[in-house]
């Protein structure tokens, strides 16, 4: 298929995902196309959200950990998007997120986390809002299987929904997303990148 006929089909005639810096919490820097987040040397959680929400269907999209300190990749239903500090994606209802240094799925401190991540893993983020349910992968290892819509982090996750970051830094760090290209994995069977 053309490269412009598969942007128009997965993105619905909408501009490409990115971050939006209007929702970004002052201490963090957006740059590389609204795709890359960073923030130097500043204890508290700092967040970020995407466009393009998503209300049905299978989804996926990827987050580079470019330098590691503390970060939280997932999603967040955007009507209920709060201020950008003291919280972290799961800790506020309609949120989800896996913790990078812990490798822990929030909310509710699951343990069984996709492992522990460093710079250069690839987070990965699969949701099916049809059904509710919610995967997280590292570097092509998934917890559970989306194409087979088995072994979920979560259920319950429905839409609108749009992916989020949130970082915690008492250290330089730093991620970029991939929403719809440059992927390092291919999407589960039957998802769809974020477009």
């Amino acid at each position: 298929m053309h490269s412009l006929g598969q942007n128009i089909l997965l993105t619905g005639n909408r501009a490409p995902t990115q971050l939006l810096p209007a929702t970004a919490a002052p201490s963090l820097a957006i740059s590389n196309s609204n795709l890359t987040v960073s923030r130097a040397n500043f204890a508290g959680w700092a967040f970020v959200r995407a466009s393009n929400p998503r209300s049905s269907g299978k989804w996926y999209f990827e987050v580079r950990i470019d330098q590691i300190f503390d970060g939280v990749y997932g999603l967040v239903n955007p009507s209920i998007f709060p201020d950008h500090k003291n919280w972290y994606l799961g800790s506020y209802p309609g949120s989800y997120g896996i913790e990078d240094i812990s490798g822990r799925a929030y909310p509710g401190l699951y343990g069984a986390g996709s492992g522990i991540f460093a710079a250069g893993d690839i987070v990965q983020v699969a949701v099916d809002l049809d059904s509710g349910r919610m995967w997280f992968g590292r570097n092509n290892n998934w917890v559970g299987n989306p194409s087979a819509g088995s072994g979920m982090t979560f259920t319950g996750v429905f839409g609108p929904m749009v992916p989020a970051v949130g970082l915690y830094c008492n250290a330089p760090c730093a991620a970029t997303c991939r929403f719809s290209s440059g992927f390092s994995y291919a999407a589960p069977v039957s998802f769809r990148n974020w477009g």
